[in-house]
C-alpha cells in the first residue's frame, strides 16, 4: 500500500508530467526521464512498479525503458512487474479491461544464464543456446524489441539499445 506522499508521486509523474522538473516517462517522445531517487527503504520500487502499471491502464504510454543501477535492482522491479506483464513473445492476456503489455528483461549480452537470482524473471528474459550447449543471454533483433512495450535493464544495456536502435534509423 502506498503512503500519500508515495500516492502524489503517482500522480505526478502519470497524470501530471510537465510539472516535474526532472522530466517525465510518460508517452511524449521528446519528454526527458523521470529519475526516481531516494534512500533505501522510502519506497521506490513501489512507486515505479505503481507507475508504470497505471501508465498502461491509462494506455498513457507505448513504450516504458526502466533503467535500474544494477542487476540485482532490474531483477526486482522486472520480478514485481511480472503479474501485470507478459513474456516477449507471449500470446496476450487481459488485465482489468486492458491489453498486458509485454516485458523484456534485458541483461548483458552473452552473460552466462547459470545466475538467476529470482526465478520469476526467467520468462522475460532471451536466451541463447550455443553449439557446446551453454546458454546465454542474448539480445534480440530490433523488432522484436520494438514489439516489447516493458524494457527492464542497466544503463549500460540501454546504451546498447540506442546503438542498435541508430544503425537502424528508429
Amino acid at each position: 500500500e502506498l503512503n500519500d506522499l508515495q500516492r502524489k508521486a503517482v500522480m505526478h509523474i502519470v497524470h501530471f508530467p510537465s510539472t516535474l522538473q526532472a522530466g517525465t516517462i510518460a508517452a511524449d517522445e521528446n519528454a526527458l526521464p523521470t529519475l526516481l531517487l531516494g534512500p533505501p527503504g522510502t519506497g521506490k520500487t513501489r512507486v515505479l512498479v505503481d507507475c508504470v502499471q497505471l501508465l498502461f491502464a491509462l494506455q498513457k504510454a507505448k513504450h516504458v525503458l526502466v533503467c535500474c543501477p544494477s542487476d540485482a535492482a532490474c531483477d526486482v522491479i522486472c520480478a514485481r512487474l511480472a503479474p501485470y506483464a507478459n513474456p516477449p513473445g507471449a500470446s496476450r492476456r487481459k488485465f482489468a479491461d486492458t491489453t498486458s503489455p509485454r516485458m523484456l528483461r534485458l541483461y548483458s549480452y552473452q552473460r552466462p544464464t547459470w545466475f538467476m537470482p529470482i526465478p520469476e524473471v526467467e520468462p522475460y528474459c532471451m536466451v541463447e543456446t550455443l553449439s557446446d550447449g551453454m546458454n546465454l543471454y542474448s539480445l534480440p533483433p530490433l523488432r522484436e524489441l520494438l514489439d516489447c512495450e516493458i524494457i527492464v535493464c542497466t544503463p549500460l544495456c540501454a546504451k546498447l539499445l540506442w546503438f542498435m536502435g541508430s544503425k537502424e534509423g528508429q
